[in-house]
């Protein structure tokens, strides 16, 4: 379990702010801060604010989101690259096997017979 403090550094680590006071958090993405003739404006009322335990399992939420979307991407990419070695061995067998036709047919049926004819006497 984290402390206060451990979660509040959390937040602030992962694009969270707090503004008004240490109870009272936004989530920086969500904000568009400008400024306008020197003063800030921009921020949200403080109250749209959550406090800390919403804002940290929300910040949780979030994360586990994003790596969950990137062990997903990077297990398409997995099987993307499966299939392209799949296909690549595809297109070498198949070259194989039309090499292997091509010997065939340049073997002759003498050939064949009088192969077949030495095996038979060898055994």
């Amino acid at each position: 379990m984290l402390t206060k403090k451990e979660k509040y550094q959390y937040l602030l680590e992962n694009g969270w702010w707090c503004n008004y006071n240490d109870n009272c958090w936004f989530e920086e993405s969500k904000d568009e801060l400008y400024v306008e003739d020197g003063i800030i404006k921009g921020f949200r009322p403080e109250s749209e604010g959550i406090d800390l335990e919403k804002a940290y399992k929300q910040c949780k939420k979030n994360n586990m989101k994003e790596i969950e979307k990137e062990l997903l991407e990077e297990k398409i990419q997995s099987r993307k690259n499966w299939i392209k070695k799949a296909q690549s061995n595809m297109k070498l067998y198949k070259s194989e096997i039309k090499e292997f036709e091509k010997q065939l047919k340049e073997i002759s049926m003498e050939e064949i017979e009088q192969e077949l004819f030495n095996k038979d006497r060898n055994e």
